[in-house]
């Protein structure tokens, strides 16, 4: 390195401070660069775009956007030697400041990984539990299947428990005034069910045919109009069909005829093997969360505001996006959830602190039980990710893999961090 001064200090929070002074043919050699890259965003009269004499292209521009690309024209030789010299690993982009400009002098802030450590990393386990099906939800899954195959008879006498009943209601207010979406026609229920607002289906026992009965109800505290929860609603309801409902025998013929199993014992068992499967889904899911929240909770890290920063970024420009999609700006958001600008701040900052302990202690777990993933594992997890994908863009993401790109090393984290995943909650 040729510059006239350069200096290395190690500060807290795993930044990296360098400062670097340039001789003034370093400079001069670096404006010209400069200016030369500048003449490409100019139009001179009389000159081809790129060839217009150096104090002409100087002419168009500021001091300060001169210094800034001559800068940027310096950084692009030396970062490279600063970084591999002293060994820097920076993890975000550096801060780049220019602090004298006769000579000149920048300094150069790196934000590096921080260091880690986890307190007691060896009992990291989360209990498995052991997964019991009462026989009684079972039944209860067997009942909803044989639901699809109840039959109903038209009976003339008045509803009662298990009857389909079908009816026009409508809903009015305290004051009268008709409830719009409390109104339907030729609306089924069964009795029973509970499908309907709380005494709803009580109301209806003992009706008949062509009957019409008016009720008052208090609606729920949480029904789903805001306006309406906890008012009461008076409902006029008219009778149009009572029908006897009749749920099949679950017999060895009906489970080989309608369920496409051997016998009843065997569809029953089936059942609850994939209530069972299921369980242990939602436990592995709940060990996950447990096993993450206590990473976050062992892993003592100073992160320094520059990577949480860049993690808040990230962190906006994803909610961005998920509102575009749903055809809202981040005003509408802010106004829908009662918050200020501050307190999404606030939020985001706290998501982003924890998004970085935890990747932080996850690696920190990596290194620590020297987990490695081959090449080949990563290429598996490639053809799987790949497989989600649409079409349009599955040959960009080949692209991308194939040149070794940011893809494959986030393909390569998740196949480390699942091989980790396995091994605690085994």
């Amino acid at each position: 390195m040729s510059t006239q001064a350069a200096t290395v200090e190690r500060l807290p929070k795993s930044r990296v401070l360098c400062t670097l002074t340039f001789t003034a043919d370093e400079v001069k050699n670096a404006e010209e660069i400069a200016l030369t890259a500048l003449s490409q965003n100019v139009n001179i009269k009389g000159f081809r775009v790129g060839h217009a004499p150096a104090e002409m292209v100087r002419s168009r521009f500021s001091e300060e956007k001169i210094l800034e690309e001559t800068v940027r024209s310096l950084m692009r030789t030396e970062m490279g030697k600063l970084v591999e010299t002293n060994a820097i690993h920076p993890v975000v982009p550096p801060k780049i400041e220019i602090v004298t400009k006769d000579p000149l002098t920048v300094k150069i802030t790196f934000v590096e990984k921080p260091n880690v450590s986890m307190k007691n990393i060896d009992t990291l386990k989360v209990t498995k539990k052991e997964v019991k099906i009462d026989q009684k939800e079972v039944q209860k899954v067997v009942d909803s299947v044989l639901n699809d195959y109840r039959t109903a008879t038209d009976v003339e006498r008045a509803a009662a428990k298990d009857d389909r009943v079908t009816m026009d209601f409508s809903a009015t207010d305290s004051e009268g005034k008709v409830i719009e979406g409390l109104s339907a026609a030729d609306y089924q229920t069964l009795i029973g069910n509970q499908t309907l607002l709380p005494g709803f289906e009580d109301e209806l026992m003992g009706l008949k045919k062509n009957e019409t009965k008016k009720f008052t109800l208090k609606l729920p505290e949480k029904f789903q109009m805001e306006s309406l929860r906890g008012k009461s609603a008076t409902f006029s309801v008219t009778v149009k069909r009572v029908e006897e409902t009749k749920l099949p025998e679950l017999t060895d013929s009906f489970a080989k005829e309608k369920l496409n199993s051997e016998t009843a014992e065997a569809f029953k068992k089936m059942v609850e093997q994939s209530m069972s499967m299921q369980e242990e889904q939602f436990d592995r899911m709940r060990r996950e969360r447990e096993l993450m929240d206590e990473i976050k909770k062992r892993t003592d890290a100073e992160i320094a505001e520059e990577l949480i920063d860049e993690e808040m970024r990230e962190l906006v420009e994803d909610w961005a996006q998920r509102l575009e999609k749903q055809g809202m700006s981040i005003q509408d958001a802010l106004k829908k959830e009662g918050k200020t600008v501050q307190q999404v701040e606030e939020d985001l900052k706290k998501q982003a602190e924890e998004r970085w302990k935890l990747r932080l202690g996850m690696a920190h777990l990596i290194e620590h039980k020297g987990v490695k993933v081959s090449d080949e594992e990563v290429v598996k997890a490639f053809v799987d990710f790949v497989q989600g994908l649409p079409e349009d863009q599955k040959a960009g993401a080949m692209k991308e893999f194939e040149h070794g790109g940011k893809l494959r090393e986030e393909l390569r984290w998740r196949a480390l961090v699942e091989k980790v995943l396995e091994g605690l909650l085994a």
